[in-house]
């Protein structure tokens, strides 16, 4: 994990828009912060990283509007770290990022939407 941190941080050196610019080596990953077992300050992301937005529609819909997104839903969830302290009694794969249904989930509640199948094309 040290070295995915160090090279990040070599990723972001070339990248002007990169929150942090540092150049690091693995013994400054293991000397940073520890957060929680495993995870120490440099082998995560800062604050600020990350930001998405999705609008979907159909072009017939989105002809001769604005180009303004209002947002009428949001969602954020996080799950487990680590995956072998999931229990999973009702059968769920694995494999399916719960976080991201249930922020998807909190974001259709918010924005109205029961049927997104139907709703989103």
């Amino acid at each position: 994990m040290d070295w995915i941190s160090v090279k990040n941080f070599d990723n972001a050196l070339r990248n002007r828009y990169a929150h942090l610019h540092k150049k690091i080596d693995a013994a400054d990953v293991r000397a940073s912060r520890q957060l929680a077992w495993p995870l120490r300050l440099f082998h995560t992301c800062p604050r600020s990283d990350g930001a998405a937005a999705v609008v979907m529609t159909s072009a017939e819909t989105a002809a001769g509007h604005a180009t303004v997104a209002h947002v009428r839903g949001f969602g954020c969830a996080a799950d487990v770290y680590r995956i072998g302290d999931r229990i999973e009694e009702d059968g769920t794969d694995f494999a399916i990022p719960r976080s991201q249904a249930w922020a998807c989930e909190f974001a259709y509640r918010q924005a109205g939407i029961d049927d997104p199948r139907r709703q989103l094309t």
